[in-house]
């Protein structure tokens, strides 16, 4: 088991993968995002809404430095060898559901370079 630390803002995710199962481990920045995460809106619907795109922590909108409170969640996770970490911009998870991302990553769970090709092309092979 190792740890494994990152840091996320605006709507870039972080998911574990183990188990065949996928769990979302960061919290999007964003007024859609937060209704995802309090199970007021489904996964698709949160893809297809007209504010998806909106977010509260952003680079370039303002002068920000990474000091600067309430801007980078800075997370950890003890990962098992069996598990695997995804670091994806809303380019992916705007447009891949989470269960295509896990199938993705599982079929080709001995090859990062082809589960990035598969997810890079929608998420399916």
């Amino acid at each position: 088991m190792g740890t494994r630390c990152w840091g996320t803002f605006g709507d870039s995710r972080a998911y574990q993968i183990r188990a065949g199962k996928i769990e979302k481990i960061t919290r999007d920045h964003s007024p859609v995002g937060e209704r995802e995460d309090a199970g007021e809106l489904t996964e698709e619907a949160a893809m297809s809404h007209p504010r998806r795109n909106e977010v509260y922590r952003d680079v370039g909108s303002s002068p920000r430095t990474p000091d600067d409170e309430d801007f980078i969640d800075v997370s950890k996770i003890s990962l098992p060898k069996d598990g695997a970490l995804l670091l994806c911009s809303d380019g992916l998870s705007d447009v891949v559901p989470a269960r295509r991302i896990l199938q993705a990553v599982e079929e080709n769970a001995t090859d990062c370079d082809a589960a990035v090709r598969t997810l890079v092309r929608g998420g399916s092979g």
